[in-house]
């Protein structure tokens, strides 16, 4: 899996203050997204659902420094939770098709040493990793097709 992201954080209000709660997302850039893995099967982001106000929505990459205790990254179209996933769309499925994809990195306090870029570059996975999650799944979280194991994600500048 393969994408760009916005580098500039989004900043997330709450009552008219900003959100300082050791998660820092970043919007993805869907037309740069692509997913190849087996014999030339390939997926790409789907769209993220509107908004409350019927706005576009956004995928997210987040990165997490010590909340509450651990560090993290993931892709979701929640900027603060992994759990519900990347809307993917794979070549010769039809439109009603719906796959999801579950990306995750737990890792231990003070592995990501910043949730800014550039610092936030580097390879994550043998220091500091506590798990990862990466499945694929089909119309609800529990129908998971494809379960990959993750040893490393590497965050880095466009090549």
């Amino acid at each position: 899996m393969k994408f760009l992201v916005d580098p500039t954080v989004m900043y997330r209000f709450a009552e008219g203050n900003f959100v300082y709660d050791g998660i820092a997302p970043y919007p993805i850039c869907p037309e740069d997204f692509t997913f190849k893995f087996g014999k030339g099967l390939t997926a790409h982001l789907g769209d993220a659902p509107a908004g409350y106000d019927g706005a576009p929505g956004y995928n997210y990459f987040s990165l997490m420094q010590g909340r509450p205790v651990h560090d993290g990254l993931w892709a979701s179209q929640n900027p603060v939770d992994s759990t519900e996933g990347l809307p993917l769309t794979f070549h010769g499925f039809g439109p009603k098709t719906k796959f999801f994809a579950t990306f995750a990195l737990d890792l231990e306090r003070h592995t990501i040493p910043s949730l800014d870029f550039p610092d936030a570059f580097g390879t994550y996975g043998k220091k500091g990793f506590r798990k990862s999650t990466f499945n694929i799944f089909s119309t609800w979280g529990q129908n998971v097709v494809l379960n990959i194991k993750l040893d490393k994600v590497e965050v880095s500048k466009p090549a």
